[in-house]
C-alpha cells in the first residue's frame, strides 16, 4: 500500500478534465492545456513537443478561450486581438487564426481528433472536453468557498 491519498486539487470525478480517453491513461483528457506558467499542451496525458504549441495570435486566441470558459463571440475576441483592424480585417484574421490554433491544438495526426473549439449559441469556446488548469484552479477555489461557508463561526 502506498501513502495515504492527500486532499483532491483535481476537477471532481465525473467533469470533462476526469473523462478517460483511450489514447491516454485513465483519467487523462483528450487535450489539456497548461495556461500558468508557460504555456503547455497535453494530449492523452503526454506532454506535447513545444513545436505544436499555437504561436502568434494562435496563443492569443488560446489563453483567451482558457480564460473564459463560457466563451466569447467573433467580436469580442476580435477587439481583444486586433483593436485597431477594421470589420473585415477582423473577420479574416480571426478565421484564418482560428483555423490554425484548430490544427494546432488537435496535432500531427489530427485527422478524426475531436475539435477543441466549438462555436455555440454566438460564442467560441473550448469544448467540454478540453480540460485547463485555469479551469482546475476555479474548481479548487469554488470548492474551498463552499468548504469555507459550510463551516460555523469560531465565535457561535
Amino acid at each position: 500500500a502506498g501513502p495515504p491519498a492527500g486532499p483532491s486539487v483535481g476537477p471532481p470525478a465525473g467533469t470533462a478534465a476526469a473523462t478517460p480517453n483511450a489514447a491516454g491513461p485513465a483519467g487523462a483528457p483528450a487535450l489539456r492545456v497548461r495556461a500558468l506558467g508557460p504555456l503547455a499542451l497535453e494530449r492523452g496525458g503526454v506532454a506535447a513537443p513545444a513545436a505544436e504549441l499555437p504561436a502568434g495570435k494562435g496563443r492569443e486566441l488560446l489563453l483567451a478561450l482558457v480564460a473564459h470558459p463560457d466563451g466569447r463571440t467573433k467580436d469580442q475576441l476580435g477587439l481583444a486581438l486586433w483593436p485597431d483592424a477594421s470589420a473585415a480585417q477582423v473577420r479574416s484574421n480571426f478565421h484564418f487564426t482560428l483555423h490554425h490554433l484548430r490544427r494546432a491544438l488537435a496535432g500531427p495526426r489530427g485527422a478524426g481528433a475531436p475539435e477543441a473549439v466549438v462555436f455555440a449559441d454566438g460564442r467560441y469556446r473550448l469544448a467540454p472536453a478540453v480540460a485547463s488548469d485555469v479551469a482546475d484552479l476555479r474548481a479548487a477555489a469554488a470548492r474551498l468557498r463552499r468548504a469555507e461557508s459550510a463551516r460555523e463561526p469560531l465565535d457561535a
